[in-house]
């Protein structure tokens, strides 16, 4: 079957595969995304840049054209050799790795350089220092967080850091578990109002007694969102994420983030329209901070797949 006018997302493990496009997929059915239409790469960004300059050579980035689907499956042995001219669009998400032995911000910039429109060779959105940053909300002012790059030499770290302290990575956990429930769960838990949510009324809904007891334990930090069901405040949630992402790429941009600024600022369509073609600086702003700093600056640019796709999305 011919892949024409669709759309693939080259990722760099499962971890982005099984948890945030889970949540894309599910949180988003108008992107129309399917799991098969995200790829695993399977290593670093840096193994990426190997492999491109194994198939081009050092010269790769004056060339007109790369074939990044070819590179992948090629690398991967398929059984049917991808191309880019099957795709309609070609997404990559990575994280910056700063803390691996192989990094290289000229590397690094490179790839961004070349990878920024999904309708040719693909666009490249870099996790700012991994694809956890998404997940790093807690009671400080995600605008201002940032992290020291000394205290990046494992990433499991950060990653078990954040896990562990974030406000919202129980949500988002549990959403995904849900989803993966029979019918009569997922559609009960996603539907019902959070202040409904009890025993009773699972059981009356054709819960079992040991579900029912089992899933108001596990929503019970829920029911104080009121008369909203669990799926709205997922959505809500994720959809609260991608602005605060814009709004720190918009201020990163125009005032840069040692200073704390007095204006409140609200996420609108210009804001967005600002920023969402400056992959390039944002990363060449985390450079200069890595370099004269030791700081990377929080930060998620994957999550504008998004507004990438419609805006409107964002007021739903």
């Amino acid at each position: 079957m011919s892949n024409r006018a669709k759309t693939i997302f080259i990722v760099e493990g499962d971890n982005e595969k099984n948890e945030f496009f889970s949540l894309i997929i599910n949180l988003f059915p108008e992107l129309d995304i399917k799991s098969n239409d995200v790829m695993v790469f399977g290593t670093n960004i840096y193994e990426l840049y190997k492999k491109i300059v194994d198939e081009y050579g050092a010269d790769w980035d004056t060339l007109d054209d790369i074939d990044l689907p070819f590179v992948i499956s090629k690398m991967k042995n398929l059984d049917e050799c991808l191309r880019k001219r099957e795709f309609k669009n070609i997404y990559l998400i990575f994280d910056l790795e700063h803390q691996d032995s192989f990094y290289d911000d000229e590397k690094i910039h490179k790839l961004i350089k070349i990878f920024d429109d999904p309708t040719n060779n693909g666009k490249l959105y870099i996790n700012y220092p991994m694809l956890e940053s998404y997940l790093d909300f807690d009671s400080n002012p995600y605008l201002y967080k940032n992290i020291q790059c000394s205290t990046l030499v494992k990433g499991k770290l950060y990653k078990n850091s954040v896990k562990s302290k974030s406000s919202i990575v129980k949500i988002f956990s549990l959403f995904n578990k849900i989803n993966k429930s029979c019918p009569l769960i997922k559609d009960t838990i996603f539907t019902l109002k959070a202040d409904e949510i009890n025993v009773d009324k699972l059981i009356k809904l054709g819960f079992s007694k040991n579900d029912a007891y089992k899933y108001n334990y596990m929503l019970e930090f829920i029911k104080c969102y009121g008369s909203i069901s669990f799926f709205e405040i997922a959505h809500q949630s994720f959809i609260n994420i991608i602005k605060e992402n814009i709004i720190k790429s918009y201020v990163m941009l125009k005032y840069g983030l040692k200073n704390e600024i007095d204006d409140d600022i609200n996420c609108t369509k210009k804001i967005y329209n600002s920023i969402r073609d400056r992959m390039e600086d944002i990363l060449l702003y985390q450079i200069d901070s890595i370099n004269h700093f030791d700081l990377i600056w929080i930060l998620s640019t994957c999550l504008l797949l998004i507004p990438d796709y419609n805006y409107n999305l964002l007021s739903k």
